[in-house]
């Protein structure tokens, strides 16, 4: 039997500066548990001065397999409740 690879996908949030503080953390501390405690996930949010075209927020991005996005995208959204 053909084993199948896991579907890879991304997720693309505009996030102020604000926001963005929040989402990495003290010295990344935030930003660095969400990937440990959902392995397979990848989170990166643009520098401090890169910001979406025509707008004045970041771009925060998370990728890997299906099941580690929804994972850790849930997890975003509790840190902002």
């Amino acid at each position: 039997m053909e084993s199948v690879a896991p579907q890879k996908v991304m997720v693309k949030f505009l996030v102020s500066k604000v926001l963005a503080g929040i989402f990495i953390g003290s010295g990344g501390k935030n930003i660095t548990e969400l990937t440990e405690v959902v392995p397979g996930a990848k989170v990166s949010i643009s520098g401090k001065d890169e910001f979406y075209p025509g707008t004045g927020d970041r771009v925060m991005v998370i990728s890997g397999d299906i099941d580690s996005v929804v994972n850790v995208n849930a997890m975003v959204w509790e840190m902002l409740s």
